[in-house]
């Protein structure tokens, strides 16, 4: 039997409420968002592992929600790939990327076309 684990934010919003429904018995629990996002961190890590692999391409029905104007930071150091680029997501936190200088170039002028 599959366990159903449901997270929902307190209504004080200073953390999370989880629930696991076990069939037979349910687990309630909380968490803050300092171990909140120490489990998104291992999640996403989990589901990098997977054989099945996050597509390579955005599908067209699925709707994104953007986050507008995010915080960045570009350091001038590069990374061992190339050109490094952090972009702050409100409930992911800081994601990073390194980009070969060429990709790099590629997303530059992508931005800046009028």
């Amino acid at each position: 039997m599959a366990v159903k684990v449901s997270v929902k934010l307190a209504e004080d919003r200073s953390h999370a409420e989880l629930t696991f429904d076990l069939g037979s018995q349910v687990l309630k629990d909380q968490i803050d968002a300092h171990d909140l996002s120490g489990l998104i961190d291992h999640l996403m890590r989990i589901r990098a592992g997977l054989l099945d692999e996050v597509p390579k391409e955005l599908d067209p029905h699925i709707r994104i929600q953007a986050v507008a104007d995010p915080i960045w930071r570009a350091p001038n150091e590069p990374g061992p790939v190339g050109k490094r680029l952090g972009l702050r997501h409100p409930g992911l936190g800081w994601l990073w990327f390194e980009f070969p200088q060429a990709e790099a170039d590629a997303i530059a002028r992508h931005l800046t076309k009028k």
